[in-house]
């Protein structure tokens, strides 16, 4: 019988916030991952612009049902997406990165933008270690190199990535992540 070590690092932080949002067209966010959004709507730049000259430079991100619509209202979100934080800004694009999972709990307009309260939880990374875990990330990182000739938007810096994650659950993530 093969020895499992559980791992026990995972530790789970529940916050509410409080923070300007930005509706997402084509596009979905995760704890981990690093997005590039183009900010071309006046009210996705109002709120970042509320987001980048606060104290802490955070905001949420969530994923429009619709991409048609170009003025969203509460209704047309989903109601997960992510805190963030700026990273850095390019002309009008701007990083962003996952830092958690945000349920939404309540949208309002606030001054030409929209401000949301979410709940926040990181992501647990409790898992069985085992050597069937261990085989089953090493065929997706496997799996993630193979499509790397073929997809034109995989980078060095993506392959990099994958390769240094060391948790199923990010690992899920940033697959999932990958544009089509």
């Amino acid at each position: 019988m093969m020895n499992e070590e559980k791992n026990t690092e995972a530790i789970e932080i529940f916050s509410e916030v409080t923070l300007p949002l930005i509706p997402l067209r084509g596009i979905v966010g995760f704890p981990g991952i690093q997005l590039n959004v183009e900010l071309a709507r006046g009210f996705s730049l109002k709120a970042f612009t509320e987001a980048a000259t606060s104290a802490e430079p955070r905001i949420l991100l969530v994923a429009q049902k619709d991409l048609a619509v170009d003025e969203p209202t509460p209704a047309d979100l989903f109601s997960v997406g992510i805190l963030a934080t700026i990273k850095h800004v390019v002309n009008l694009t701007v990083v962003f990165e996952g830092m958690a999972r945000a349920k939404i709990r309540e949208i309002f307009m606030n001054d030409g933008y929209m401000t949301a309260t979410a709940v926040t939880k990181t992501d647990s990374q409790s898992f069985q270690k085992s050597p069937t875990m261990d085989a089953l990330m090493r065929e997706v990182k496997n799996h993630l190199l193979s499509i790397k000739d073929i997809h034109p938007t995989f980078t060095e810096e993506m392959r990099i990535s994958a390769e240094a994650i060391t948790t199923p659950g990010y690992l899920a993530d940033f697959a999932a992540y990958l544009p089509a």
